[in-house]
């Protein structure tokens, strides 16, 4: 982190700190990130947690549609911009999410 100027630092402690209050994170069960929907059909973009990193996943019902695996979580956010940025140019619309 000595590398990070001191906002960059700051955002992403804020960023472990709120990830580590989410009870999901810490026992390898996913997080849903967001979901969008068109045309009858629902894509989730989850994070699932594990010992070499984050996998970002799209799931399409249970189905993978996407995965990658990120090394943290600033990585998983600018993926999971792209791909939502992506799919909303492409016609999808956001859900909001039900917790």
């Amino acid at each position: 982190m000595g590398d990070l100027n001191a906002a960059t630092q700051h955002a992403l402690l804020g960023h472990l700190a709120e990830l580590h209050r989410q009870p999901t994170a810490s026992r390898g069960e996913p997080a849903e990130l967001w979901r969008v929907s068109k045309a009858g059909r629902q894509l989730r973009c989850i994070a699932v947690y594990l010992p070499t990193g984050i996998d970002v996943r799209l799931m399409d019902g249970a189905d993978f549609r996407r995965t990658q695996l990120c090394r943290d979580a600033p990585a998983v956010e600018t993926l999971s911009q792209a791909w939502r940025q992506k799919l909303l140019e492409n016609g999808w619309a956001m859900q909001s999410l039900s917790h």
